[in-house]
Formats: structure tokens, sequence, C-alpha cells
């Protein structure tokens, strides 16, 4: 037609991802626009990035730099043309994360997105939706993110990444923020996140990890009567936060193990990147001679 150029019985490869479906490009407006459904077998985003990008590579060393970049996010492709994209994917890996039976409506207009999500993460049901508003001159998000009963090593096994922690996981996102850069956003920030996680296991030497005295306070709070193993069981942890301004305040932070039930608050500095938590445990009876809880702990830990 005029101004629209129409691909059907479209096959793309590349990377490992398969493509198929019908595209409308309409060339007529003040700025091109993109339509059409499209269908994968496997979209495989994470081989797409640069290499190295989206790879974990294990813990990193600051050297006096903050978590949240201040480098502008790169939106400005996000006005170059208008979208209506339907995509279905029986498999989509992201960096880490594998997701599968994905539906999602991608749709761009003067540079404001709105991405919905469904589909299953780790056996459990995942749905988001994402909106961003990169016309203003401090670019808007919004997400609201829900994964119930997912369990956290298929999830990460999935995108390809051994998983040093196992669980069964419902996780409720919340979140509104705007600025230029992923500092400027954090700071900012608005919402809530709710964290419940259930028979659970964190593989010990990733513990170590955190280094030696901290790691040995960590299993002493955790399972301070620990036998040579591979992994420290937690039955269940419990954890909200509420933000406000980029400040993420505690409202609810428990965790339970066969030897120790841990309750915590304070708050995290999401502008600062500074961290203030304190943690209460209480160690459990039965784990000293003749049933009687001996475990204590020193001021220090």
């Amino acid at each position: 037609g005029e101004g629209v150029l129409r691909l059907t019985g479209l096959e793309l490869s590349a990377a490992g991802s398969q493509l198929s479906g019908t595209l409308d490009l309409g060339l007529a407006g003040a700025r091109p626009f993109l339509a059409g459904e499209l269908r994968s077998p496997r979209l495989d985003l994470a081989a797409l990035l640069p290499s190295g990008q989206g790879k974990g590579t294990g813990p990193v060393k600051a050297k006096g730099r903050k978590l949240f970049s201040g480098d502008p996010f790169p939106l400005g492709h996000l006005k170059v043309l208008d979208a209506d994209l339907r995509v279905e994917a029986e498999e989509l890996l992201l960096p880490g994360v594998g997701v599968s039976g994905l539906k999602t409506e991608f749709r761009l207009e003067n540079g404001r997105l709105t991405l919905p999500v469904r589909g299953r993460v780790g056996g459990g049901e995942l749905t988001s939706t994402l909106r961003l508003d990169a016309e203003r001159s401090r670019p808007q998000i919004w997400l609201v993110l829900s994964v119930k009963i997912g369990r956290i090593a298929q999830m990460l096994e999935h995108g390809g990444r051994k998983s040093a922690v196992d669980g069964l996981m419902d996780l409720e996102i919340d979140v509104a923020g705007q600025g230029r850069s992923p500092a400027e956003l954090m700071a900012s920030l608005q919402g809530s996140t709710l964290l419940v996680l259930g028979e659970g296991s964190i593989e010990n030497k990733y513990i170590e990890l955190l280094g030696q005295s901290l790691s040995a306070n960590v299993f002493r709070l955790l399972n301070p009567d620990r036998a040579a193993g591979r992994t420290t069981r937690v039955d269940c942890l419990v954890n909200r936060f509420e933000i406000r301004e980029g400040i993420a305040r505690c409202t609810a932070l428990v965790a339970d193990t066969p030897s120790m039930s841990v309750v915590g608050d304070g708050e995290i500095d999401l502008r600062t990147e500074t961290v203030s938590i304190r943690f209460d445990p209480a160690p459990k009876k039965g784990l000293g001679v003749q049933g009687v809880g001996t475990i204590s702990l020193s001021v220090s830990e």
C-alpha cells in the first residue's frame, strides 16, 4: 500500500535465535511505524549482547566506584519510530534468567514505551508491566513485577548461570522513579518490594566469598552449629522494603533456619549507596549438650 511495506512469511535467524511472522513498516507519517506479530521457539537476547555483558564473573571490587552508574540512559532510539509489536516465545533467554511461554506486547508512541509481559520463570508464574516515558527531560520509569512460586535455581540455570541459592520464591516489585541515569533513577525511587523464600539453601562456598571475618559471622548468624557440608539451609525468609525518595526502609525481615531465627530492620540509602541493617538473632534450643541451647553471639558479631 501507499507508504506501507508489508513483510509476510518472515523468517529471521541470528545467534541461536529464530523469529517468524509478519511485519508492517509505515513510512507515510512524521515518524516510521512498525507493527506486526512475531513468534519464536527460542529467543536468546543474552547471546546478542556485546561480549562480556550480562555474564556473572564473581565478586567485583568497587575501587571507589558507585554501583549505580551516572552515565545517561541510551534512550534516543525510542524517539526514532513508533511501534506496536506482539511477540510470543517458547523460550526467552536473558542474562542469567530464562523465561518460558513468553507473551508480550511492545507499544512505543512518541517516546513512551509500554511493555506488558506474561510467562513462566523457575516453574512459577511471571507477570510484569514496564512503562517508560523518554519524552521528559528526566525520563520516568514504572515497573510492576510479580513472580509466584518460582524456584530460584531452576530460573537461573535456565538462563545458563550456576545457582548458589535455591528455594521457592514469591516476589513482588512495584517501583517508580525518574532520572537521566541509573544513579538519578535510584535516588528518586518510590514504591515497595516483597520477597518470600521457602525451602531454601545457600552454598557455603559462596558465603565464604564475603571474606574470612564477615563470612564467619554470617555462618554463625544463619548456621552457628554447622557441620562440614556444602549448603546452609534456610527454611523461610520474608523481606519487605518500603521505598521513599531513594530511601529503602526495611519493614519486615525474618529468616528462619534449623539453628536460628533472625529478625532485622534498618534501611538502605540508594542515593549514597550505604546500608544500615540491624540483625537480632535468637538461637534455637536443642543445639547443646542434653538439649540445652548453648549457641551465643558476641557483640561484634
